[in-house]
């Protein structure tokens, strides 16, 4: 320094500016009581799926035990379920909708915070991997695969009962399942939460229920399993009690860390984005559109956008894989072995004829349904960002989807469509889910019907227009979609003449119609959206493999 150089120096006292930042707060949260929130579709399903979990580990339990259902020491919800017909439908329908309700608010939670915090996309890509690669099945599987405690035993005559299958099975997805919550759990409140918290992007009240319920299932899981040894080799009669409250616990925080641990998220996303209002519900059709043109102009660019694999893609091509065993090869094997005969060929009467079926079609439809959500809630997100005129269509389409497709599908193979006697009626058992069954089939493909609608004459010719749909994209849900509106009609009256005229000669022609209804409405879903999949795949891959492996 030469001499007269001025150099300046601030004196900072006590109580000054750069001495209180070092003591400043953390920033105030946008999640926070100035945002404005309002109680929308999100909040509202998820508000659902806390009040379906609610009932099934409070209520039905307390009645089972009061009515004389389950006894001591088989007290468990797996003993419940199995019961009676009636319980295990009940549970089936109930943890079905509780998991798309959770897949729903996981997804839109997760889609916030990698916007907001991109840091955090790797662990957002293991939690998302978690819960649709591993706890979905899982718990559709569990309650698939219903334990039953007659098949228990070790003699080598017993692995060729269908029953002791039910149970082992049961017995994995259970196990894998709790563990599997447990690390979804850890990834919650020990990676994301600390992060959300520090950038100021959670709610107190968020941040209180999801890192208490989070921390409290991390430390139950070794704890729980203790338990479950002394119930299994000790003395089952002293330890069932403890093990089910255990169990109860950790199911009730699970859904209180994924559905309270979001609850203001999902108000204040619900503010800022609705998904659905009521004046977009009711509002007139607009113009009908009948063809899918994309513009020469737009072409070029919509084939030389980039393309990947990845977890969408994946879930997508496995959904598809899952409906086509189910459509094809299950109904084929029925029909060969004779556990169907004609008349009594519908996929409901394959369903009910055997508890292996009815597993099987349980657990990969409720898989499928999933997907189902999932591949739709991806591709209006990305719709609706790049076109908004077509947001009020993408709502209707969303609330066809989750409150009247998706219940009435878990509703449908819930309640199993089985021979009743006519002299009892209304009082038996079989009647009533019988009853149950069709209410839910026929709603299930008018709702089919609806959503084909909406994507063919609402939603593909306004995207084609502005260049934001594959031509291959638009061939397959277009044609597959009118097919499926003009189908239904003809569905109806083939389905007439099955119940009232003769049922040998029209059981063939029903089964056909049926199977063309189910297997459109999934190309319609999944070839339909597969570019667009795999374009979104490359543009926001959700997992890497490297990003999944956990140091």
């Amino acid at each position: 320094l030469k001499l007269g150089t001025v150099i300046p120096i601030e004196f900072h006292g006590v109580g000054s500016a750069a001495t209180q930042s070092e003591y400043q707060p953390l920033p105030k949260p946008k999640v926070h009581e100035d945002v404005a929130t309002k109680f929308g579709f999100r909040t509202s399903l998820s508000m659902l799926g806390l009040a379906a979990c609610t009932v099934l580990t409070v209520p039905v339990p307390v009645m089972a035990l009061y009515r004389g259902d389950v006894v001591p020491p088989n007290v468990m919800l797996s003993d419940v379920m199995a019961c009676h017909p009636v319980y295990e439908a009940v549970y089936t329908w109930f943890w079905g909708m509780t998991m798309c309700a959770g897949c729903f608010v996981f997804r839109e939670a997760s889609l916030y915070w990698a916007r907001e915090a991109p840091e955090l996309r790797p662990d957002i890509g293991r939690l998302l991997s978690v819960m649709y690669v591993i706890i979905t099945p899982c718990l559709i599987g569990l309650v698939s695969f219903q334990y039953r405690h007659e098949s228990k035993g070790l003699a080598s005559e017993v692995y060729l009962d269908s029953d002791f299958l039910q149970y082992s099975m049961h017995t994995v997805f259970t196990s894998i399942f709790f563990v599997a919550v447990s690390g979804l759990s850890f990834i919650i409140s020990q990676r994301i939460m600390p992060v959300l918290e520090k950038k100021g992007l959670v709610h107190p009240v968020d941040r209180l229920w999801g890192a208490a319920a989070g921390q409290l299932l991390v430390g139950l899981l070794v704890p729980a399993a203790i338990l479950r040894l002394l119930h299994l080799f000790y003395d089952d009669v002293f330890w069932s009690i403890p093990l089910v409250v255990a169990e109860l616990i950790f199911i009730q925080g699970s859904v209180i860390a994924c559905f309270c641990g979001t609850k203001k998220l999902m108000m204040a996303l619900d503010a800022e984005d609705p998904i659905i209002e009521l004046d977009h519900w009711w509002a007139k059709l607009q113009d009908v559109y009948v063809d899918v043109y994309v513009p020469e102009t737009a072409l070029g660019c919509i084939l030389s956008r980039p393309r990947r694999i990845g977890f969408r893609c994946w879930l997508s091509g496995a959904a598809l894989c899952a409906t086509t065993f189910l459509t094809l090869l299950l109904p084929m094997v029925g029909l060969y072995r004779g556990d169907v005969v004609v008349p009594d060929v519908m996929l409901s009467d394959l369903m009910a004829c055997h508890p292996v079926y009815e597993a099987f079609y349980t657990w990969l439809w409720g898989f499928t349904m999933l997907s189902v959500c999932f591949v739709l809630r991806e591709a209006t997100l990305h719709w609706r960002k790049e076109m908004p005129l077509i947001v009020p269509a993408t709502g209707r389409l969303l609330t066809i989807m989750y409150t009247v497709l998706t219940p009435c599908l878990i509703g449908l193979v819930a309640f199993q469509s089985r021979r009743f006697d006519f002299d009892v009626g209304f009082l038996d058992t079989n009647f009533f889910q019988y009853l149950m069954h069709v209410v839910f089939t026929s709603i299930f493909f008018l709702a089919v019907v609806a959503i084909a609608f909406i994507m063919t004459w609402q939603l593909l010719p306004k995207l084609g227009e502005q260049g934001l749909v594959h031509p291959a994209d638009g061939f397959w849900a277009a044609s597959v979609g009118k097919a499926l509106v003009m189908l239904l009609a003809p569905t109806a009256v083939v389905r007439c003449l099955h119940l009232f005229h003769d049922q040998m000669q029209w059981a063939v022609p029903m089964l056909v119609a049926e199977l063309a209804f189910i297997q459109g409405g999934v190309i319609v879903c999944f070839v339909g959206t597969a570019r667009l999949m795999m374009e979104l795949d490359a543009a926001d891959p959700i997992m890497k493999i490297g990003h999944f492996i956990l140091r």
